[in-house]
């Protein structure tokens, strides 16, 4: 304490010192007192707050007791919710948070009937007064029986005696234990003794790592969980997979003189595995299948499927199969097919991306991208390409009405030599629509051209065409 200034200095406050504190000033005139409570808020002290065990469908008791002066408010809040739960019924009507103090202690009640699997988990009693808080985690354990809700195996192939597993997962509080029992008449449980079967895991997750050495190992294998609370039970059959069935249609959609493609539609029976791959063999007309053919494999996502590196005016017999991981099925649709002469190139397939008229993000050039056609028996030695500004006219013909793009300029011609299908189109104006054609060239002649209209970014203050 201060004698002159009047402060008295408490170092180390303890909640003992709260109370009513009498201040005296005197001097030879006489003396006066004011009387002045000193409160001590400490921080919340837990006092309890324990784990629990509920099974489904009961009902669950948190509580939380803690101390302080003043006495605590309590809040709890789950670790997976946003916000902490109000003090009554929450929106969740199985749910009610009740608290009440007792001198310098809180004791707090979170209240879980009909309780479900997700009330489990983590949860937070958080104690504050005025200025501090003290926060603790508890956690609530909801027991249950075992389910299959989660394991989406409902079928396993196998053939050629390969080893095939057949798994269950069972989600359960206490941990469920599995045992796998095969079907038939009579059902026979799975032990350790059967020389083709094994069991791989006892408990949750549990395999069985079946080898069918002969067909009677096919069949229904059921998966038994047990625990506690109840028993759950799951079946997953085990197939035997075949080779596919035969290729339903090959239809030629385009032949030229060293290529023919198809258009192929699948077999009907997969053999219970998906269909990988499509299969063409063929051979020209006087070879033999065993010695002389030739094969040409295709991914079955693709649309089209395509023979190449064909020789122009030969007749081959070509005849097709559908393949799976278990292997390739029955050749079927045998036919012969004749390639036409040698002649000028198929047009070129232009790849730009264009919706009506391909915009270039630049003022002054282009792009162009293709793919290089078949060559119909003659190397294609150069491709032609010309380009020519263009506006758009509407011109009505009766009571039709039709869109042209009339050339306005001068028509440019470049050569490319056969190499990296892209060429870039330079000093173009900006802002204006262009007609582009590209042709492939060999020594017959020059295919028909492909077109594609586009038009070159605008700059700033120019007008285009």
């Amino acid at each position: 304490m201060h004698k002159y200034k009047g402060t008295l200095q408490i170092d180390g406050i303890k909640r003992e010192d709260a109370g009513v504190y009498t201040c005296t000033a005197k001097n030879t005139a006489g003396y006066v007192t004011m009387k002045s409570t000193l409160n001590v808020v400490t921080k919340p002290v837990m006092e309890e707050f324990k784990n629990i065990t509920t099974q489904v469908n009961g009902n669950a008791i948190l509580q939380c007791r803690a101390s302080g002066d003043p006495a605590p408010d309590i809040r709890f809040h789950k670790d997976s919710n946003r916000e902490p739960f109000s003090m009554g019924p929450q929106k969740d009507s199985r749910i009610v948070v009740d608290q009440r103090k007792q001198g310098r202690e809180t004791t707090a009640i979170l209240k879980i009937s009909d309780v479900l699997r997700t009330d489990d988990g983590l949860y937070n009693c958080i104690a504050f007064n005025q200025r501090t808080k003290t926060e603790l985690l508890g956690h609530i354990t909801v027991e249950f029986p075992p389910t299959f809700a989660n394991t989406p195996m409902k079928e396993a192939w196998s053939w050629d005696g390969r080893a095939a597993n057949v798994t269950c997962l069972a989600e359960g509080i206490p941990n469920a234990t599995i045992a796998w029992f095969i079907e038939g008449a009579p059902e026979r449980p799975v032990d350790s003794g059967m020389a083709n079967i094994k069991q791989i895991g006892f408990q949750s997750l549990s395999s069985l790592e079946v080898s069918p050495i002969d067909r009677s190992l096919y069949g229904f294998y059921k998966c038994v969980a047990t625990n506690k609370l109840g028993t759950a039970e799951h079946r997953v059959q085990l197939k035997e997979a075949r080779k596919p069935g035969p290729i339903l249609e090959a239809i030629v959609s385009e032949k030229t003189a060293t290529t023919i493609t198809y258009k192929i539609v699948g077999p009907v029976d997969n053999g219970g595995l998906p269909v990988k791959s499509f299969v063409a063999q063929y051979k020209e007309d006087l070879a033999t299948w065993e010695k002389e053919h030739k094969l040409k494999s295709w991914n079955v996502e693709q649309q089209l499927f395509t023979i190449e590196n064909l020789e122009p005016m030969r007749t081959y017999f070509v005849r097709f199969a559908a393949e799976n991981e278990v292997g390739l099925g029955n050749w079927a649709l045998e036919r012969p097919e004749t390639t036409p002469r040698r002649s000028a190139p198929e047009t070129p397939v232009i790849l730009n991306e264009v919706n009506g008229v391909a915009i270039t993000a630049y003022p002054d050039r282009f792009e162009l991208i293709w793919r290089v056609p078949p060559d119909n028996g003659e190397r294609i030695t150069a491709f032609e390409i010309s380009y020519v500004p263009v506006r758009n006219l509407t011109i009505q013909r009766g009571t039709q009405i039709e869109y042209e793009w009339d050339p306005v300029g001068q028509k440019l011609l470049e050569t490319k030599p056969l190499s990296e299908p892209r060429h870039m189109l330079r000093n173009l104006a900006p802002g204006t629509y262009y007609r582009v054609e590209i042709l492939a060239e060999n020594s017959i002649g020059k295919s028909a051209p492909a077109t594609i209209i586009i038009k070159t970014a605008a700059v700033p203050g120019e007008r285009g065409v």
